[in-house]
């Protein structure tokens, strides 16, 4: 069972001259006194469903709709009455509130700023303000009048214009909270950079360009001033616009801080210990006394000298070497060949390879290709030699550290010095001690 229970809204202005009935205060109380016990009687005995006798409006349809009379709920406005220059004269109440509505409900939605700091993104809308108008009340004011019967010298003729109102003040802490957000570019807190390194005074250092940091310039007064005047803008240009069918698009602030450059003095206080960096790696052997090979492990020096590895990066002796030829300055000396020796030019330089291949087992560093001599040779201990013949057999390790690696080669006075300059590691990763 259903009962259907005629509402009434008793909201209205106090009495006025404007011809409007209302219902005497003893009446009101008795109405009021038998509604409120005839809904208790029939929730009690039957659980009714009770629902509304009217259109789903909002509470601003309801204060004008729910106070009138039926027969007057199909009243449309006199002639020549407008709002904010809409003309709506000849409508029912209900029209020109579904009217204004939309309108109301495009003028809020395109109230919106997007803001954006430092790729921070923030948004700001008609409810940060309190925006609010008096549309509607001036609606129900042209629709009493049109209930009114007009004296024959009585102009009629109404025009009203909505008045909007906002707290721009209400965005204060919202704009507070916002520059408070403002993250500033961390000081390095972290890993390190890897450090340059300059290879003919073989030592590290931190470039310019690493100790370059900046930090953002924060004027508060500014950035609030800023945010404000462009609300207000957005607020402008929604009303104007409230005519226009399609959404005004979101206005985008993109507040741009100004930078201030400075140079970390002291780069160990942020733990950018530059004496960190050294030589963790070396091995020597020496050379014969042979002219043509001595000057082809010269050659085959020059060209790996001051390699940089980064980590992850493979070594190649032949990607750095090339092949050995006498356009370049090789020359024919002693090579194995199928397990013999023999004569080739650019024998000598396995010495190179194996050389850089004791210095790699020392640090523990990954091995990725090698392979050894036919022959053994007499200066590395056994099975500690890396052979090369171009371009089959090449010897090869990776960077298997956090951090760049530098391939420094020394050869003097027969005495082939290769060493590793990179960060410095402890004694227990790779067996060999700190400098």
């Amino acid at each position: 069972m259903k009962i259907f229970i005629r509402i009434r809204n008793n909201s209205l202005p106090d009495r006025q001259d404007e011809g409007i009935k209302f219902m005497s205060f003893r009446h009101k109380f008795i109405y009021k006194l038998f509604s409120l016990s005839f809904v208790l009687i029939s929730v009690s005995l039957v659980r009714p469903i009770i629902i509304y006798n009217a259109p789903i409006r909002t509470n601003d349809y309801f204060k004008t709709i729910n106070g009138i009379k039926r027969e007057n709920r199909t009243v449309v406005f006199k002639n020549n009455m407008l709002l904010d220059g809409i003309l709506i004269s000849g409508m029912t109440y209900i029209e020109a509130y579904d009217l204004f509505r939309t309108r109301m409900d495009k003028i809020k939605n395109d109230i919106f700023l997007h803001l954006v700091i430092n790729d921070e993104n923030y948004t700001l809308t008609a409810d940060d303000v309190a925006w609010n108008s008096d549309t509607f009340e001036l609606l129900r004011r042209l629709w009493y009048y049109s209930l009114i019967p007009l004296e024959e010298d009585e102009k009629n003729e109404f025009e009203f214009y909505s008045e909007f109102d906002y707290k721009i003040e209400n965005l204060d802490s919202k704009i507070e909270n916002i520059i408070s957000d403002i993250k500033q570019p961390s000081i390095p807190d972290g890993i390190p950079p890897n450090p340059d390194f300059d290879c003919n005074e073989r030592r590290f250092y931190y470039s310019d360009t690493q100790l370059a940091f900046f930090m953002y310039e924060i004027d508060p007064i500014k950035i609030k001033a800023e945010i404000l005047d462009s609300m207000e803008s957005v607020i402008r240009t929604a009303v104007l616009n409230s005519s226009e069918i399609k959404t005004v698009p979101a206005y985008t602030l993109d507040i741009d801080l100004k930078k201030i450059e400075f140079i970390l003095e002291d780069p160990i206080e942020y733990g950018w210990d530059i004496t960190q960096y050294g030589i963790f790696g070396t091995y020597m052997t020496k050379t014969a006394e042979n002219a043509n090979r001595n000057e082809n492990i010269r050659l085959a020096c020059e060209a790996i000298s001051g390699a940089k590895l980064s980590p992850g990066d493979i070594f190649s002796f032949w990607d750095l070497v090339g092949q050995t030829t006498s356009e370049k300055g090789y020359r024919v000396s002693g090579i194995f060949q199928n397990g013999r020796p023999a004569q080739g030019i650019g024998g000598g330089i396995c010495q190179v390879s194996t050389t850089i291949y004791n210095v790699v087992l020392n640090t523990g560093l990954e091995v990725v290709e090698r392979k050894p001599h036919s022959l053994p040779v007499d200066y590395v201990p056994r099975g500690r030699d890396a052979t090369v013949s171009y371009p089959s057999v090449d010897f090869k390790f990776r960077n298997s550290t956090e951090n760049d690696i530098y391939i420094m080669i020394d050869y003097i006075d027969n005495e082939l010095n290769v060493s590793f300059y990179g960060k410095l590691q402890k004694d227990d990763e790779f067996g060999f001690p700190q400098a």
